[in-house]
């Protein structure tokens, strides 16, 4: 997984250059929603989510249009990768007002940490 820094360098390159040629702007994409799903809590109420499995589900058909080439049977057009992702970010961010930073912090751990320094 990429640091946060190297992920937000990735995002600005897209908004920096949004004329870059459209399987590169979607490798990054596919390596911020990637990243996004191995920062998630390994919790069965996250894994087991209808927004994370859609998240993952989503990611893998992406990554799958990605390895395909215009001649492939089975190529998705650019518009339904857009509409794919589109899907991932709402659901990315239905996880992230349903769960808040207990999507990335195990807060039981945390609150453990806390209490044991008091």
């Amino acid at each position: 997984m990429d640091n946060i820094d190297e992920l937000l360098v990735s995002a600005n390159k897209l908004i920096g250059k949004p004329a870059m040629e459209q399987k590169a702007a979607d490798e990054i994409v596919l390596k911020l929603i990637s990243s996004f799903i191995q920062a998630c809590v390994d919790e069965e109420a996250i894994k087991k989510h209808r927004s994370y499995e859609a998240i993952t589900f989503e990611r893998d058909c992406l990554k799958e249009n990605h390895k395909k080439s215009l001649e492939d049977e089975g190529y998705e057009e650019q518009k339904m990768v857009d509409t794919r992702m589109a899907i991932v970010f709402s659901e990315m961010s239905n996880l992230i007002e349903e769960f808040g930073p207990g999507l990335f912090f195990n807060m039981e751990s945390i609150k453990e940490e806390v209490d044991n320094e008091a």
